[in-house]
C-alpha cells in the first residue's frame, strides 16, 4: 500500500514529529510505499529525505500529523473523504484535536498519545505513543556494549521543566534513598559550534534541539534515570483552558489539596497527571539504564501495550515518594540492572518502528 503523510515544514518552531517518523520507517521496512506533501526528515548519513514530496501519485491511506491540522487552518477541508484517513494526535492539556467534533467525523482512526484509562474517548480514538526512531536506536547502540554502570546513582537530565519533574525531584531529594540523586548536565550542541554540515547539527536542528549524543552515552552509563514528564493538576479532570464553571467546580479540590500539603499529608489522590508520554521515557527504555517513571497503572495511563512496574521499570505511586523509598531499599543493584534489561527487550518488541507499523496494519483491518 501507499501511505501519504501530511506534515508541516521546518519553519514551525517545534516541528519534530517522531510518531510519523517511526511509522514511516516501520512501514518502509514492512514493504509499503511512503510519500508526503513535503520533503521531511533528512537522513544525513544517507543524504536523502525519509519523506519525499509527491503531489502527483495516488495513495491508499493518508496520515496527518496534528501540527499540520493546527497550523494549516484550511487543512481539514482538504481531507479526502474517499480515502482512509488517520490522525496522529500528540496534543493534550490544551484541548486535543480529537475533542473537535469535525475532526472526529473526518478521520477513520485517531492515534492519540497521553490517554487515560478512566476517561471515555470517541470510538475511533486509539492509544498511541511516541516510541523511538532509528536515529535514537542507532545513537544509543553506539555506546551500549560492555555495560558496566559508571554512575551508581539516580541520574536526571531534563531539557524542559515540567511541573511534575520539579515536584518529584524535590520529594526524592528529601527521601532517604540508598542511591544519590544527581543532576548530570551534558554538553549543549549549540555551544559546541558544530559544523553546519555535520550529522549531529542536522539532527539537532530537525529535532528542535532534542538530539544529544552525550545524553545517549549518559543513559548507557547510568544505573537509574529519572525519565518521567508531564503536568500535575488538581481533580476533577478538565482540559485547559478552563471555563468559568470548571474553575468553580475545581475550587474545593484545590483548597483540599492546599490544606493537606500545608500539614505535610500526602495529597496524591487529589491529582491527575497528563502529557506523561515523554521523549526521555522512550530513550531511557531503549538504553541500558533502568527508567524511573510514575507507576503507569496507578496513575491510569493508557498505552497500546503497557509495561509492568517492577519488571520493565521502577514506578512512583504517591507524590511523597515514601513507598518508592521503601522499594529501593528492598531490591539489589543486580535487580535494578535486570529491570533495565527487561525494559530494553520490552520496548524493542512493542515500540520499534516495525512494531508500531505492524500495530497500525492490525488497526486498519478494523476500518
Amino acid at each position: 500500500m501507499t501511505f501519504k503523510f501530511f506534515l508541516m515544514p521546518y519553519y514551525v518552531s517545534d516541528n519534530y514529529s517522531p510518531e510519523a517518523i517511526a511509522l514511516a520507517e516501520g512501514l518502509i521496512s514492512t514493504g509499503h510505499t511512503i510519500i508526503s506533501n513535503i520533503n521531511y526528515w533528512f537522513i544525513p548519513e544517507e543524504n536523502k529525505y525519509l519523506f519525499i514530496e509527491d503531489n502527483e501519485s495516488n495513495y491508499d491511506i493518508a496520515i496527518y500529523d496534528y501540527k499540520y491540522l493546527y497550523h494549516s487552518k484550511m487543512a481539514l477541508g482538504r481531507v479526502n473523504k474517499k480515502k482512509i484517513n488517520i490522525l496522529l494526535d500528540r496534543n493534550d492539556w490544551i484541548t486535543p484535536e480529537w475533542k473537535n467534533e469535525k475532526i472526529i467525523s473526518r478521520f477513520n482512526l485517531i492515534l492519540a498519545d497521553h490517554l487515560l484509562t478512566n476517561f471515555n474517548y470517541p470510538q475511533n480514538v486509539y492509544p498511541w505513543a511516541i516510541g523511538y526512531t532509528n536515529r535514537i536506536k542507532n545513537y544509543i547502540d553506539k555506546s551500549r556494549n560492555n555495560y558496566q554502570p559508571a554512575n551508581y546513582e539516580i541520574v536526571y537530565n531534563f531539557r524542559v521543566g515540567h511541573n511534575l519533574r520539579k515536584i518529584l525531584i524535590e520529594n526524592l531529594e528529601k527521601a532517604d534513598l540508598p542511591y544519590p540523586i544527581k543532576l548530570r548536565v551534558t554538553d549543549n550542541l549549540l555551544q559546541n559550534n558544530l559544523d553546519a554540515d555535520s550529522v549531529d547539527k542536522k539532527y539537532w536542528e530537525q529535532t528542535a534541539k532534542r538530539h544529544n549524543p552525550e545524553y545517549y552515552k549518559l543513559l548507557n552509563q547510568s544505573l537509574m534515570t529519572l525519565a518521567f514528564g508531564g503536568y500535575c493538576e488538581i481533580k476533577p479532570f478538565f482540559y485547559q483552558p478552563y471555563n468559568f464553571f470548571e474553575k468553580i467546580i475545581r475550587k474545593p479540590a484545590y483548597l483540599t489539596h492546599r490544606l493537606l500539603s500545608e500539614f505535610q499529608i500526602d495529597a496524591s489522590f487529589t491529582n491527575f497527571i497528563f502529557q506523561y508520554d515523554s521523549f526521555r521515557m522512550w530513550e531511557a527504555f531503549y538504553s541500558n539504564t533502568c527508567p524511573i517513571l510514575l507507576d503507569m497503572e496507578y496513575w491510569k495511563f493508557k498505552l497500546p501495550v503497557m509495561p509492568v512496574e517492577g519488571e520493565h521499570y521502577l514506578g512512583i505511586k504517591k507524590m511523597n515518594c515514601k513507598s518508592f523509598e521503601q522499594k529501593l531499599k528492598t531490591i539489589t543493584t543486580d535487580d535494578i540492572m535486570k529491570i533495565g534489561q527487561n525494559g530494553f527487550e520490552w520496548v524493542q518488541k512493542y515500540y520499534s518502528p516495525v512494531a508500531v507499523a505492524q500495530r497500525l496494519e492490525q488497526l486498519l483491518k478494523t476500518v
